[in-house]
């Protein structure tokens, strides 16, 4: 039988026998039949793991989450909306040497099914365009905790954090905290928490999340969706399934080099948005409008070039996957992901913000913004 493969279950519709496009990463509706549902119990031991900001590990956290490298793409290059704790990618605060991830996941029972469909009962699946269907789910608590600490507290509160993961992969009951340890804990600066458990992400203190997290350890009927398990239609049902219908994976060569560079893009124009949206408006109160207004729209001619890019590639993946014009992958590659016009709007665009926070225009009263602005440039 060909390889099955695992995609985390950021769309938490699926069930057992949904047919999935692997070609983009979403679920198509499911088959419909009479079949017996299997359970399976797991006795894996829990994952924490604690991550600190400005770090290797955190560099591609999908990758430390466990997300496979093909749906990493499919979420970088927007073919599938984040949900879950693929959402940890929409974090509106800047990721530093003071940020901590705290990564918890526990794996309960496994859900499987063995058909018993009347064959004229299924479709052609070039109707669904379904490469895959799923016949395995797995059920658990998937969270990742975003933390920003204070400079003066870093020390203490890593301390407590680390009591804390090996609390979660060991105990069966939350530890007891002083009232020293509670209240660092609770002056945390933000806590913020994405999951496939949505009373989860309600939560804003790291107290209450690591002792919710006990709770629902013990209801397993709470538990949600962490990854769908796929097999290829052809070899399920190859007398359904048109010969059109099929899943590449990308090269792993081309695949990792797409990924470092959309990645690398990603990352540069969320700190751009931070520094003009959030630092400078606040350094500047409501002085130099003008020039930041010009600073926004610079950004947005980025956002745009960038959009533009993404449809390119995202129209080549999709055929790549699909099988069609694979020999485009190579031949194409400097094409289809340049750097240069990019970077051109992105020197532009800095070298305005310097211009107008330059020391001749800001004046001696506020001087002090130009070398903080350095500073944010260098971070």
């Amino acid at each position: 039988m060909a390889e099955s493969i695992e995609r985390v279950a950021i769309d938490k519709s699926g069930t057992l026998r949904s047919f999935y496009d692997g070609c983009r990463d979403i679920i198509r509706g499911k088959l419909i039949g009479n079949f017996m549902t299997n359970s399976t119990l797991c006795k894996e031991q829990p994952i924490c793991l604690l991550i600190n900001g400005r770090t290797v590990e955190c560099q591609n956290l999908l990758e430390m989450m466990k997300f496979d490298c093909e749906l990493r793409l499919s979420i970088y290059l927007k073919l599938v909306p984040v949900n879950g704790i693929a959402s940890l990618m929409d974090y509106p605060r800047r990721i530093d040497q003071h940020t901590r991830f705290i990564y918890f996941q526990y794996k309960t029972h496994t859900e499987s099914c063995s058909d018993s469909f009347d064959m004229s009962q299924i479709p052609s699946f070039s109707k669904t365009f379904a490469t895959h269907i799923i016949t395995e789910i797995n059920w658990g608590m998937n969270i990742i905790i975003v933390l920003q600490l204070a400079p003066d507290q870093a020390i203490k509160v890593d301390s407590i954090l680390n009591q804390i993961c090996m609390s979660l992969i060991n105990d069966k009951r939350a530890m007891e905290m002083d009232q020293k340890e509670e209240d660092l804990c609770n002056n945390i600066i933000s806590t913020t928490v994405y999951s496939n458990i949505d009373e989860f992400t309600k939560l804003n203190k790291l107290t209450d999340v690591y002792r919710e997290i006990f709770k629902f350890k013990k209801v397993r009927h709470e538990h949600q969706r962490l990854n769908y398990i796929l097999y290829p239609t052809k070899t399920l049902y190859p007398e359904r399934t048109a010969d059109n219908i099929k899943f590449i994976s990308i090269d792993l060569t081309v695949l990792e080099s797409l990924e470092v560079y959309l990645l690398q893009l990603f990352n540069e124009l969320k700190q751009l948005h931070i520094r003009l949206h959030c630092d400078l408006p606040d350094l500047l109160k409501d002085k130099l409008e003008k020039e930041l207004k010009m600073a926004h729209k610079s950004l947005q001619d980025i956002h745009e070039t960038h959009e533009q890019q993404l449809q390119q590639i995202r129209e080549l993946v999709i055929e790549i996957r699909k099988g069609i014009n694979i020999e485009r992958t190579g031949a194409h590659k400097n094409v289809i992901w340049p750097t240069e016009d990019f970077h051109i709007l992105l020197s532009t665009i800095l070298s305005r913000m310097k211009e107008f926070l330059s020391p001749s225009k800001v004046g001696p009263d506020l001087k002090y913004i130009s070398t903080i602005f350095e500073n944010f440039l260098n971070r």
